[in-house]
């Protein structure tokens, strides 16, 4: 009788806990110029083919979600400042993935990348995706 017990514990356990497996995508939200845009990331198969997204006509912005291995598993957030010579990293954000908490500005808070050259202001968050 207390082993059927555990069992149906451990079964009930192991079905909330597939459940509430990690969501699948993120979106980031970013904010230049007064406009708000929102992403949606998807895992990446391979993290040296996803392109970064032109932002104005100074930034690149590349969020990077990374599921494989577990253990490494993070949304990876990529700023650069787009120069005649070649794109300069300007931010780089790293965040557990699954996220633990979120908050009004999501998992990563509000997150701002500033560019040198033309004083300008990029803004980012990131949410789980719904």
């Amino acid at each position: 009788m207390r082993h059927r017990l555990i069992r149906a514990l451990a079964v009930s356990a192991l079905s909330a806990w597939a459940s509430c497996s990690p969501a699948a995508e993120a979106t980031c939200h970013v904010i230049y110029g007064g406009e708000e845009t929102a992403h949606r990331v998807p895992p990446a198969a391979d993290p040296y083919k996803v392109a970064a997204m032109p932002v104005g006509s100074y930034f690149l912005f590349r969020p990077l979600l990374e599921t494989e291995p577990e253990e490494l598993a993070a949304l990876k957030v990529y700023v650069y400042a787009d120069l005649e010579r070649g794109p300069v990293i300007v931010h780089q954000g790293e965040y557990d993935w699954p996220p633990v908490g979120s908050g009004r500005y999501g998992f990563t808070g509000r997150q701002r990348a500033y560019e040198p050259m033309r004083d300008g202001e990029l803004e980012y968050w990131c949410e789980v995706a719904e």
